[in-house]
């Protein structure tokens, strides 16, 4: 038993086909850790297993967000009001926890390690595990960061932060990696663990590239107010 057990709420956005999406409930559900709650952005699939589990009362911490009252918009000032978490775990596309990923992070937490946003190691899987290759990461470096994405399509927030960083004009960003882009540039409490706790799949080798497009690594400098 941890000395804290704080709740962790995890928000997930569909933008997988099927079969990933209904992948990574189910590695959310097989966690070790359950002190947690999840957020759907946008729709569900046609997937009856998902849904039967949205309708049943023994689920209530399955709970969807229709991006509809948003503006199809990605708001976390929205669910930043909604969460009774005190950590906010960004699940991105494609992505598949580790069974014991969350347990980790709360030990991380009882380590005394304090954090603004959290990241971890990760293996890729190219074509439903023909291929799998370990993404071993440095600790944070806001210099790296900025001409490239290795924290992943996984992060951890405090809520602590969450609410500290002004959003208010972040109503019209295109992804979560916009605002991991934002956030990076608040703070330098930033840690790093140096343990794989997900999956992230990808149909080909080409489809993974970490590395910021030009508009994002200029983003990323505005940011900073480095010109």
């Amino acid at each position: 038993d941890f000395q804290k057990s704080p709740k962790i709420t995890i928000i997930l956005n569909p933008n997988m086909s099927e079969n990933i999406f209904t992948k990574s409930i189910k590695s959310i559900l097989n966690q070790s850790y359950s002190n947690w709650e999840l957020f759907i952005l946008g729709k569900l699939y046609s997937n009856k297993e998902i849904k039967e589990m949205f309708s049943n009362s023994e689920y209530s911490f399955f709970k969807k967000i229709s991006l509809s009252q948003t503006s199809d918009q990605l708001s976390l000032n929205r669910i930043k009001t909604l969460m009774s978490g005190d950590f906010l775990c960004i699940m991105e596309k494609n992505v598949i926890l580790q069974n014991n990923a969350l347990f980790l992070i709360i030990k991380s937490i009882n380590d005394k390690i304090n954090f603004d946003l959290f990241y971890s190691d990760e293996e890729i899987i190219f074509k439903e595990k023909t291929k799998v290759q370990p993404f071993f990461k440095p600790d944070w470096s806001p210099y790296l960061f900025l001409q490239m994405n290795y924290v992943g399509n996984l992060f951890i927030l405090s809520k602590k932060f969450l609410l500290e960083v002004d959003l208010s004009d972040k109503m019209n960003v295109k992804n979560m990696e916009n605002y991991l882009q934002y956030f990076c540039s608040k703070t330098d409490n930033i840690f790093h663990l140096p343990e794989i706790l997900f999956s992230s799949l990808y149909d080909k080798f080409q489809d993974f590239n970490p590395f910021f497009d030009r508009e994002n690594v200029l983003l990323n400098l505005e940011n900073k107010n480095i010109k």
